[in-house]
């Protein structure tokens, strides 16, 4: 029988050196492993700022509510504020912008920063970063977060401080004794800055800082009551007790949607959670009530608070507020990101999730041309900008008009009621309020003692002499 000749090596072979160095190989798959995750990140924050000046580019044209932030930025309004973003908003007043585009700016610049925030989030968690990029997306196009980030307000920057406070929950990792609390207390502190209705996520931190089981004192229970009269303490402070009851008011206002409408309004809050999450309503489903084998892992118990505390605003709160809950897109892109790694094929995951990529665009659309087909000054806007001179004198009662004629058209507002000697100005009175809810309220009363006033109205203009009262038709 013929014996077998062994192969001999060849020239490119690294087996025929015996001395072949391991350690060159080892550093460089180290070394592309590197460059692979620096990519990621570069990858991730081009796309936050795509968002960004996608959001800067598209403003909302539609008011909600007082439209409280910018008026105080503009000076106009004396209002109580517990955030960063005022401060911020009017230092940027100083590099030549104004109040509503500076507004408009820091909440773009939020929206941008909360994709790296949610593939931070999501990455601290174990999920891979093809499904944590998607999933983050998925989150942020959805309707509530765009309609959110582009207004004047500190919505965005609450998402923001909302994604931080979750990262830091699932991040229980300590270097040193109380690390985890400490981190915690001054992330939670940060999101109520950015946003005051983060407040509600009190309950659900409370919860993490009980389950976290740590060999020092500060773990568990101890923690919790720790953070608690952390939390107090810097509240007390915040609210400035010499001040009344106005500044419980104005937080309780803040974090309940105004306090107005509640549970009459159930149809319509539905209709917005769900047209404003759009595919994410199936992240806040498998969070909540998913199914699991028994070998998956399961989230953490708090992240049910964190989700339920969003019907706070549904019961107290009035749709017309603006949008609210902006603390459950976290909870969204989690959920999402989820469900889609327990899909059994990675490769089919990522088409399945880039195939939900189009619906969820498609609901953007939707509650994007809803909210501005439901604006109820469209026309009333659309109009009075054509009418409007620069030098006219505003006379109205209305919030929402006394912010466009003051603060987005820069025009003087008068204070009413005008006082007899008051001297004549340049340019028109001119009256803003008839069509508002509040137009009653003008009735049988003079509007201007010395000057005649134009009334305008999307359906034309009339002149009331000087002392004359205003009976609305």
């Amino acid at each position: 029988m013929q014996g077998v000749h062994p192969v001999e090596p060849g020239p490119n072979d690294p087996t025929a050196d015996q001395s072949y160095p391991r350690e060159e190989l080892a550093a460089l798959v180290n070394q592309a492993h590197i460059a692979a995750k620096r990519r990621g990140r570069i990858q991730t924050w081009v796309f936050g700022l795509g968002l960004a000046l996608f959001a800067l580019g598209l403003p909302s044209e539609r008011l909600w509510g007082a439209m409280e932030l910018p008026r105080m930025v503009a000076g106009q309004e004396g209002g109580l504020s517990y955030g960063l973003v005022f401060p911020l908003a009017t230092a940027l007043r100083g590099f030549g912008l104004g109040a509503e585009q500076a507004c408009f700016l820091l909440s773009a610049l939020a929206y941008g920063l909360c994709l790296p925030a949610m593939a931070s989030l999501l990455a601290t968690i174990g999920f891979q970063r093809g499904i944590a990029l998607w999933a983050a997306l998925a989150s942020l196009l959805s309707g509530l977060a765009w309609l959110g980030a582009t207004q004047p307000g500190n919505f965005a920057p609450g998402v923001l401080g909302a994604t931080l406070l979750m990262g830091t929950l699932f991040n229980v990792k300590e270097r040193v004794p109380g690390g985890y609390l400490w981190r915690v207390s001054l992330t939670f502190l940060l999101a109520f800055l950015l946003r005051p209705e983060n407040l509600l996520l009190y309950p659900a931190t409370v919860w993490a800082l009980t389950q976290h089981k740590a060999r020092h004192r500060l773990g568990g229970s101890v923690g919790a009551v720790v953070f608690s009269m952390l939390i107090l303490v810097c509240l007390w402070i915040l609210l400035d007790p010499m001040t009344g009851q106005s500044s419980v008011q104005h937080l309780l206002g803040s974090v309940l949607a105004g306090r107005e409408g509640g549970l009459s309004q159930w149809s319509q809050w539905t209709l917005a959670g769900l047209g404003g999450l759009g595919v994410g309503v199936l992240g806040l489903y498998g969070l909540l009530l998913g199914r699991r084998l028994p070998q998956e892992t399961p989230p953490p118990s708090w992240v049910v608070p964190w989700c339920l505390v969003a019907l706070a605003p549904v019961v107290a709160g009035s749709v017309g507020w603006g949008p609210v809950g902006g603390f459950l897109l976290p909870a969204v892109a989690v959920g999402l990101a989820d469900w889609l790694s327990r899909r059994e094929q990675d490769t089919l995951s990522l088409k399945v999730g880039l195939a939900l990529l189009m619906p969820q665009a498609l609901a953007l659309l939707a509650c994007a041309s809803v909210s501005t087909h439901r604006d109820p000054l469209r026309e009333w806007r659309s109009a009075l900008r054509s009418e409007l001179q620069t030098t006219d004198r505003i006379l109205s009662a209305d919030p929402q008009r006394r912010y466009l004629a003051s603060v987005r058209w820069g025009l003087e507002l008068l204070t009413w009621p005008v006082v007899e000697d008051s001297q004549p100005g340049q340019g028109r009175v001119v009256f803003l309020d008839q069509g508002s809810e509040g137009e009653e309220l003008w009735r049988d009363r003079i509007l201007h003692p010395r000057e005649e006033v134009t009334i305008l109205s999307p359906n034309g203009e009339q002149t009331l002499s000087a002392g004359q009262a205003y009976r609305p038709r």
